[in-house]
């Protein structure tokens, strides 16, 4: 039955009926009714549950087997070879409420902008300044110096003819 589910997946997570309420933004009380079977659950209502659980609305109401959360977190982290770490942050995500899920959101994708910004300046970093070649300047010039990317001259190096067909 629904309200069985609903307090076993509450235990489960080890938080209280207020928790569960605040999170999913109903009285204390009105939560009370449904776990104890007081009151029917709404579409809507049902849908909050599922989400807030992680679990579908099948689950919920007993029609299919679900993984748990850890079986989640635990698929995850093997389909995509998570280190403990990389676990650790993803259960601690599935965990979060709504609000902090976004406010983590805004966190991670400001680290990425950052790493993005970096692996420029990484790029960027990998130029090598070279004398241009004084056949390239106007007469009379200084050779310049020019940025050419590191795998370009090594490229350059490894197919340039053994002589110079100028000389």
């Amino acid at each position: 039955m629904l309200k069985d589910m609903l307090k076993l997946l509450r235990e489960e997570r080890g938080i209280t009926k207020k928790q569960l309420a605040d999170a999913i933004g109903i009285k204390e009380r009105a939560y009370i009714t449904y776990e104890y079977g007081q009151r029917d659950v709404s579409t809507d209502m049902l849908q909050k549950f599922a989400d807030f659980y992680g679990v579908t609305t099948d689950y919920l109401l007993g029609r299919q087997p679900a993984e748990t959360l850890e079986d989640t977190i635990k698929r995850l982290a093997k389909q995509y070879k998570m280190t403990d770490a990389q676990t650790g942050i993803v259960a601690a995500y599935f965990y979060m409420n709504e609000e902090n899920r976004e406010k983590f959101l805004e966190i991670v994708r400001a680290f990425a902008d950052g790493a993005d910004a970096a692996e420029s300046k990484e790029s960027r970093g990998k130029f090598e300044k070279v004398k241009a070649a004084a056949y390239q300047n106007p007469a009379g010039s200084i050779p310049r110096e020019a940025e050419y990317p590191q795998e370009l001259l090594d490229d350059m190096d490894k197919n340039a003819p053994l002589t110079d067909p100028d000389m």
